[in-house]
């Protein structure tokens, strides 16, 4: 059994448009989500607070800039 199951992932899921849930030769989710199909994972989770969201944030420009990244869109 694969974590994603643990959100109410399993064969019968459809992958939301965009994404897709990567199956085993049973037709088993693996746990590996594509592109939109992420987006399960994300409503599952509680929502960050206004400073874990300005945190995570500010570490990721910080990263950026570190990397010689001059621009983010």
């Amino acid at each position: 059994m694969t974590e994603v199951r643990l959100i109410g992932i399993d064969r019968h899921t459809v992958a939301p448009p965009g994404g897709a849930i990567v199956v085993d030769e049973a037709g088993e989710p693996t746990g590996l989500l594509h592109e939109g199909a992420q987006v399960l994972v994300q409503n599952a989770l509680p929502p960050l607070s206004r400073q874990e969201r300005t945190d995570a944030i500010r570490s990721t420009l910080a990263t950026l800039a570190r990397l010689g990244v001059t621009s983010y869109a």
